[in-house]
């Protein structure tokens, strides 16, 4: 792998907070270059996406935000946006990422969940199916980072949310459209994970184990479904 963007994020934001450099512990050089702009590889605008219906989970600000316009200007069809409050507002924003790359308004479903709650979830999946009657792309991006805390000093509640919220929450939402996904029979999933999957910093334990089970997810879901039309 060359070159790296979104995953990357919390890597740069835990270096310019700790100090942290890649040979302090770990290993950093997954890519050769370290981006922090779009790049021409993953250039929305190069890509045609009519047709196609993608959610988005934690679209209402940061990562998942620009994810969201990404897919705006990459022409898909149908865009949903999960998170816990402002996602309607995103409505405009995202016709005017269409307008910006000439390609028609998607219809956009802005939907309130709770990642870490089941019921929540089967609702969202529910709403998905029935006001697109498909789900091409899954992009799993809703996370939490906790702070930074040693074992003994962490709240086990605290400790606990991080993966409902990081791992529950993927995992409840794929399991929940991976049936809508196999009816495509090309779909895809995606989860935003971080350099720290691959690193073990102190005060860090939660976060970092997370996102490496997070990672593990992506890789069952590829073993599990890529046969019938599902990869990550």
């Amino acid at each position: 792998m060359s070159n790296c963007y979104l995953s990357e994020l919390p890597y740069l934001f835990i270096r310019t907070l700790t100090g942290f450099k890649p040979t302090d512990q770990g290993d950093y050089d997954v890519t050769s270059t370290v981006h922090s702009d779009t790049y021409p590889e993953i250039d929305p605008t190069k890509l045609n996406l009519s047709g196609k219906a993608v959610l988005i989970t934690g679209g209402s600000r940061g990562i998942g935000r620009a994810i969201v316009l990404a897919y705006a200007k990459a022409g898909a069809s149908f865009i949903a946006a999960g998170a816990r409050s402002g996602t309607v507002e995103l409505a405009s924003a995202v016709e005017e990422a269409a307008k910006s790359s000439n390609r028609p308004a998607p219809k956009y479903l802005p939907l309130t969940v709770e990642m870490s709650n089941r019921e929540s979830v089967e609702e969202a999946a529910a709403d998905v199916e029935r006001e697109f009657g498909r789900c091409d792309i899954i992009v799993n991006n809703a996370g939490i980072f906790g702070g930074f805390q040693l074992i003994e000093e962490y709240d086990p509640d605290m400790w606990t949310n991080i993966f409902d919220v990081n791992v529950r929450g993927p995992y409840l939402i794929t399991r929940a459209l991976i049936p809508l996904m196999l009816k495509t029979g090309d779909a895809y999933m995606v989860n935003v994970s971080s350099a720290g999957a691959l690193l073990t910093n102190r005060t860090l334990s939660a976060y970092q184990i997370s996102k490496t089970a997070v990672t593990r997810l992506a890789e069952f879901v590829n073993e599990e479904y890529s046969e019938k039309g599902i990869l990550f």
